[in-house]
Formats: structure tokens, C-alpha cells, sequence
């Protein structure tokens, strides 16, 4: 296959991914370690991503890197057993624990992650 077209599946594929994921392309970068504007560049099919990213965005994502390279048609979603709770939830709110995040950012996505997890305490009881 030749560099654009790969770039460009590969590119829909992590966006695909990180939308389903309800990730946002900053978190996903902090996540990886790389700067927002890369992860920008990568979905839109610019330039390729480093296989170290493609890695990293699987595992945060839930999907196998063969699909995010095309090389399997289904993201084969890691399973989990019932009752345990999504790792990116739990991930979302370490972090908002983490003392630099700006304090409006935090309530409103402390109150969206609060929501989730009584959620899922609810569906386990």
C-alpha cells in the first residue's frame, strides 16, 4: 500500500477510535505524551504517526494496533469482565485529581465522571 492512503486509513481509524472512546485529541495526546497538534496531523492523514503513539493510542483506546493499521477489519475491543469498570473512566478521573488542572475543567468533568461511575454502581447492584 503506498504512504497516503495508509496515512489516511490509519488517520480515520484513530479518530474513529478516540470519538467511540469519548477521548478529546488533547486528553489522548496527554495520554501519550505527545503534543495535541501531532495528534491533529496523525487523524487527518498528514504525515504518519510513530508506531510508539500507535501503541499507545491502541492501548488507551481499547483497540488492537493491527485494526488502527489496517490489517484487521474489527477494532476487537479488549473484553472485560462484567461488572468491572472502564480503565479510560477510572484513567479520567485520576486525573482529575491531578492538582494543575484548571478548577472550572475540573467540576464539569468531575461531575460528568461522578455521573458514569453511579451509573455503573447502579448497573451492578
Amino acid at each position: 500500500m503506498s504512504p497516503r492512503p495508509f496515512r489516511e486509513r490509519l488517520g480515520r481509524r484513530l479518530a474513529e477510535a478516540r470519538i467511540a472512546a469519548r477521548i478529546s485529541p488533547r486528553d489522548l495526546a496527554e495520554r501519550a505524551g505527545v503534543h495535541p497538534n501531532d495528534v491533529a496531523r496523525w487523524e487527518r492523514g498528514e504525515v504518519a504517526a510513530p508506531a510508539s503513539f500507535v501503541v499507545a493510542a491502541a492501548e488507551e483506546l481499547g483497540v488492537t494496533t493491527d485494526w488502527l493499521l489496517g490489517l484487521e477489519e474489527q477494532p476487537r475491543r479488549q473484553s472485560v469482565p462484567a461488572g468491572a469498570i472502564d480503565a479510560a473512566l477510572l484513567r479520567e478521573a485520576i486525573l482529575l485529581t491531578h492538582p494543575d488542572r484548571h478548577p472550572p475543567v475540573r467540576g464539569e468533568r468531575a461531575t460528568r465522571v461522578t455521573q458514569a461511575l453511579n451509573a455503573l454502581l447502579d448497573d451492578a447492584s
